[in-house]
């Protein structure tokens, strides 16, 4: 079994789009079939939850 991999998206400005393509790029790893886990550490306001509904 592999290890797993670690890819954080991070910066400092809010507004740059971090948490849209966080969400995009899972999205498309998981279509290439891999196993995806999505945390948002974001705990001022965390925004992953309200835009996947």
């Amino acid at each position: 079994m592999s290890r797993p991999q670690i890819i954080a998206s991070t910066g400092g400005k809010g507004g740059a789009g971090k948490t849209v393509f966080s969400i995009l790029f899972c999205r498309e790893l998981a279509r290439m079939g891999k196993k995806v886990v999505l945390i948002d550490a974001d705990l001022g306001t965390p925004n992953v939850h309200t835009k996947l509904g």
